[in-house]
């Protein structure tokens, strides 16, 4: 298996691996495209999450902070799809 890291770096380099195995090589792409979506969504829970966690801190239970929770309970979800595909 090889590292995302290594994927991200020298894609070139793999689609042209994968292609002589005789797949097709367009599967780097979706690879790559899944890493990024699912980098972003990390990026985007962990920012609310942070949020989140502040607004508990102050104990200041506010429209802002069920708005919070309400993005979370849809962020969630989509990165847990996207980290299973």
């Amino acid at each position: 298996m090889l590292d995302i890291n290594f994927i991200r770096e020298k894609k070139d380099l793999v689609k042209k691996g994968v292609a002589d195995k005789q797949y097709n090589p367009d599967i780097v792409d979706r690879v790559l495209e899944l890493d990024e979506k699912r980098r972003k969504l990390i990026l985007e829970i962990e920012g609310l999450r942070a949020k989140r966690n502040k607004i508990a801190e102050e104990k200041n239970v506010s429209e802002e902070g069920r708005k919070l929770k309400e993005e979370l309970k849809d962020k969630e979800p989509e990165y847990e799809k996207v980290e299973v595909s």
